[in-house]
C-alpha cells in the first residue's frame, strides 16, 4: 500500500550536517515520536527525492543508513517500510479501501470573486462524494451513541493519521477535536481559553475574520508587523515587556495574507518567547495541503513541549459550504475546550463527519487533493504569467510556495483602494491591503486569489483589472 500523505521532512542545505543525515534524523524522529508507525509504507526513493527537492542518491544514502540501523526494511518489488521491530515499538494502522475516481463537474462561476481564496467547487468528484454521503446517512441512523464533544472517534483517528504523517503531530484522540469549520474552531478556543480583557498579539496584515471572533469576546488585540521572515518577533518581545500578552495568533506555515512562511529563526524565537512570557500560541494552518514548491516546515505544534493550539480546516480540500475544522493541542487544554463546547450551542455535523470518514478511508480525499493540487498549481503559474505580461513593473510579487492567492505590491503612488472599487464595477472583487490591516491603514498592496477560477477566467480577471486601473 503506497503512503497516504506527502512525507514532509524539512531539510536545510545551509546547515553543516549533510542532507542525507538530516533525512535520517528526520525519519528516526518521526518513528520515535510515533507519527510513523511499524509497518507504515515510505515513499519510493525517486518520489521522495522529487518531493524534497534533493538528489535521489541522497535519499538512497539515507535509506541505506536507516536499514543498517534497523529503522526501516526494504522488500524487493514491494517497497520500503518502517521496521516492525524498530528500536521503539508502536502500533500499526488499519488498511484503507480504494475507490474509483470520478470526473469533476464544470459550471463557470460569476462574477469573479478573487478576494476569498476559496476552492473551486466544480472540481468536486460529485458521484464519489454523493456515494460517501449515502453511506454516511446509513451510518448516522445506525449509530445510537450520543454525540461526542470531540467529534466522531473514527474520524479523529483518521485525521490523526493524516496529521502524524504530513505534519509530524503525534498524539492521542483526546488531543484532537473536529469542528464545523475553522471559524467554529476559533470560537471554541476563544471561549474556553481566553477571557474578556485578555491581550492577544496578532499579525498585521493578518486575518480579519479571526480578529472579529476575538473582539466579539471582549479580547484586546495588539498588532505585530510582518516582513519577509513572517511575524516580527523582536517587536513581539517589546510588546510582551510593555504589557502582559495572553496569547499570540499566527499563521506561520504561509502567513495570511502575505503568503510568507515564517523563517526558522523566527519560529525558534517565537517558541522561546512563549516559554519565557507564558503565553499561548494559536497557530492557524489554512492551506498547507496545497504546497507546490519545496517542503513546508513542520508546524510549531510539532515541537515537543510547546504550548500551542493548532487550528486547521479541510474546507479548501473539499468545497465551499462543506465546513470541517479541527483543533489539536495539549490534552488538558483540549479538555477545557470540550467542557466549554458541551455547554455551548455548537453541535457538529455527524453526516458530514461520516462522509469524510468514508472519503479518508477509501483514499478518495487524498486522490482528490492530488488532482486539485496540480490544478491550483497550474492556475497560480497562469495568473502570475498574465499579471507580468499585462502589468509589467506596475505590479510585483514573490511567487508563493503554495496556497490559493498572490500578494501583490504596487507602486507607492497607486490608489489601490480606488482600484478595488472600480474593479467591482467591472465584476472583479479583490481586497486591498487596507482590508487586512489592524488599524485599517492603506498600503500599496493587495491579495488576489486564483483557486476558484480556471485559466480562461483568470485571463479575463487580469483584463478587467487592467481596464479598471486605466479608468482612473
Amino acid at each position: 500500500m503506497p503512503p497516504l500523505w506527502d512525507l514532509h521532512i524539512p531539510l536545510d542545505p545551509e546547515l553543516p550536517k549533510p542532507l542525507y543525515l538530516q533525512l535520517v534524523e528526520g525519519i528516526i524522529s518521526r518513528i520515535q515520536g510515533g507519527s510513523l508507525k511499524p509497518g507504515d509504507s515510505l515513499p519510493g526513493t525517486r518520489a521522495l527525492a522529487e518531493h524534497l527537492g534533493i538528489h535521489r542518491n541522497t535519499v538512497l544514502a539515507a535509506f541505506r543508513e536507516l536499514v543498517a540501523e534497523g529503522w526501516i526494511d526494504t522488500k524487493v518489488g514491494e517497497g520500503t517500510f518502517v521496521s516492525l521491530t524498530p528500536p521503539i515499538t508502536q502500533t500499526t494502522r488499519a488498511p484503507v479501501k480504494r475507490a474509483k475516481t470520478w470526473p469533476p463537474a464544470a459550471t463557470p462561476p460569476s462574477p469573479f470573486r478573487v478576494q476569498t481564496g476559496l476552492p473551486d467547487g466544480r472540481l468536486i468528484p460529485t458521484d464519489a462524494f454523493a456515494r460517501a454521503y449515502r453511506w454516511a446517512l446509513r451510518m448516522v441512523n445506525r449509530d445510537s451513541a450520543p454525540q461526542d464533544a470531540f467529534g466522531t472517534l473514527r474520524l479523529r483517528l483518521a485525521l490523526l493519521d493524516m496529521l502524524a504523517y504530513s505534519r509530524g503531530l503525534h498524539s492521542e484522540p483526546e488531543s484532537l477535536m473536529v469542528t464545523p469549520g475553522g471559524g467554529a474552531a476559533m470560537r471554541l478556543v476563544a471561549d474556553a481559553l481566553l477571557q474578556p480583557g485578555d491581550m492577544v498579539a496578532v499579525e498585521t496584515p493578518g486575518a480579519p475574520a479571526s480578529w472579529d471572533v476575538l473582539r466579539r469576546r471582549g479580547i484586546t488585540l495588539t498588532g505585530i508587523g510582518v516582513d519577509s521572515e513572517g511575524m516580527d518577533t523582536a517587536a513581539l518581545e517589546e510588546a510582551c515587556q510593555a504589557k502582559p500578552i495572553r496569547a499570540v495568533f499566527t499563521t506561520p506555515q504561509r502567513q495570511y495574507p502575505t503568503t510568507v512562511p515564517m523563517s526558522r529563526g523566527r519560529r525558534e524565537a517565537l517558541l522561546a518567547l512563549a516559554k519565557k512570557h507564558g503565553f499561548l500560541i494559536l497557530e492557524y494552518d489554512h492551506d498547507t495541503e496545497f504546497q507546490f514548491d519545496g517542503v513546508p516546515p513542520l508546524p510549531l505544534a510539532s515541537q515537543e513541549g510547546a504550548s500551542v493550539i493548532f487550528v486547521g480546516a479541510l474546507s479548501k480540500i473539499l468545497a465551499p459550504g462543506m465546513r470541517l475544522g479541527l483543533i489539536h493541542g495539549p490534552q488538558d487544554l483540549m479538555l477545557r475546550i470540550a467542557t466549554s463546547r458541551e455547554s455551548s450551542d455548537l453541535p457538529g455535523d455527524p453526516v458530514l463527519e461520516w462522509a469524510i470518514i468514508d472519503l479518508l478511508e477509501s483514499g478518495e480525499l487524498l486522490r482528490h487533493l492530488n488532482r486539485t493540487r496540480r490544478v491550483y498549481h497550474a492556475r497560480r503559474d497562469h495568473l502570475a504569467k498574465e499579471l507580468r505580461k499585462t502589468f509589467g513593473d506596475d505590479l510585483s510579487f514573490s511567487m508563493p510556495s503554495g496556497g490559493m492567492a498572490l500578494w501583490l505590491h504596487t507602486s507607492e503612488n497607486m490608489d489601490v483602494d480606488g482600484w478595488s472599487s472600480r474593479a467591482e464595477k467591472e465584476g472583479v472583487f479583490f481586497r486591498p491591503a487596507k482590508a487586512f490591516d489592524l488599524a485599517k491603514k492603506s498600503a500599496p498592496a493587495a491579495r488576489l486569489a486564483f483557486g476558484a477560477h480556471d485559466e480562461g477566467e483568470l485571463s479575463e480577471v487580469v483584463r478587467r483589472l487592467k481596464s479598471s486601473l486605466a479608468a482612473r
